[in-house]
C-alpha cells in the first residue's frame, strides 16, 4: 500500500498556516459478491430433490409381502363400505 501527501491548499511551498497538506492512504473496497448464499441455496434444493424422490415410495414399515396385502384388503374393504354408504344416503334422500 503507498501512501502520498497532496497539497490541498495555500501558496505551495511557504510553510504557512494557509499551506495544507492531507494524506492520502488508498481505500480499499470490498463489493459483496452475489452468490454468497449459494450453500444454502444448493442445501434447500437438494433437500427439495430427495423429498421429490421419496415421494410416494413405501416405508419400510417391516411387514411381510402377505401382512401387507392383508392390510391393504382391509383398508380398501373399508373405503369400500365407506363408498356404499355415502352413496345409499344419496339415493334415499331423493
Amino acid at each position: 500500500m503507498m501512501y502520498t501527501w497532496t497539497h490541498i491548499g495555500g501558496v505551495l511551498g511557504t510553510g504557512g498556516i494557509a499551506e495544507e497538506w492531507r494524506l492520502r492512504v488508498p481505500v480499499l473496497v470490498f463489493h459483496a459478491l452475489p452468490g454468497g448464499n449459494q450453500r444454502e441455496l444448493s442445501r434447500q434444493k437438494n433437500l427439495k430433490k430427495t423429498q421429490d424422490q421419496n415421494k410416494g415410495k413405501r416405508r419400510d414399515d417391516s411387514l411381510s409381502a402377505a401382512q401387507r396385502k392383508q392390510r391393504d384388503s382391509e383398508i380398501m374393504q373399508m373405503k369400500q363400505r365407506a363408498a356404499d354408504q355415502k352413496k345409499s344416503m344419496q339415493v334415499g334422500s331423493r
